[in-house]
């Protein structure tokens, strides 16, 4: 026979408030054991609640529906219900019917040690060639440079004591350079965006600038 504990009597005592006398299939400090309720006793144990004037209105039914959730939930319920034999029982404490495998079952799980939780956090590697770069670079970086340049490289500095390296052509940067000066005679602003293929080594291959118009919110 399973016994109810200290915390669950003091639950049933919340049942009495609502219910008195309390059904004789809970268990009582002088009656602790823990009998498997009868399937369709919520209903019935609604049909017991006495409204009190101290309450406001489907206050006392609701106590009696946390208060069965709550009991149901409870270990040694879980324990009474999965004990071999068991039956369940009325509001009177009659037996009415045998508890079926599949929720002796049910309530057995229940008490089994549950997992330990797993960690918080996992690292997954995948290998890859390249990732994509489209990145906006500040107008104010785009100087001019000598016609005599062949290759500049465009470094970025993240704070962080890493860099990475962007080597683009002469050609291309003067092109930007000149839009740039271009739109920006007009009064406009521009927007300088740097797309290439971030590799290892914090190298941007294929790394080349193109300057649009900065489009205004109505446009």
């Amino acid at each position: 026979m399973t016994k109810a504990s200290d915390d669950t009597l003091r639950l049933m005592e919340r049942l009495r408030l609502v219910v008195d006398p309390l059904p004789p299939v809970f268990p009582t400090p002088e009656h602790p054991v823990i009998r498997p309720l009868a399937l369709g006793s919520g209903p019935a144990l609604q049909e017991r609640v006495q409204s009190r004037n101290d309450m406001p209105e489907g206050k006392a039914s609701s106590i009696v529906a946390r208060v069965l959730r709550a009991y149901v939930r409870r270990p040694e319920y879980n324990a009474a219900l999965a004990a071999p034999g068991a039956w369940r029982h009325d509001l009177e404490g009659n037996p009415t019917e045998p508890v079926t495998a599949e929720h002796s079952a049910f309530a057995l799980s229940k008490l089994a040690p549950q997992p330990a939780p797993g960690p918080k956090k996992e690292t997954i590697v995948v290998k890859i060639p390249a990732m994509k770069v489209n990145l906006m670079v500040p107008p104010s970086e785009i100087r001019f440079i000598a016609d005599t340049v062949k290759t500049v490289d465009l470094t970025f500095d993240m704070g962080d004591g890493r860099k990475y390296v962007a080597p683009m052509s002469g050609k291309n940067w003067r092109r930007a350079f000149r839009q740039l000066t271009e739109i920006q005679a007009t009064g406009a602003e521009a927007v300088v965006i740097l797309q290439g293929r971030l590799v290892s080594g914090g190298v941007i291959e294929g790394a080349g600038l193109t300057v649009q118009q900065k489009l205004s919110k109505a446009g």
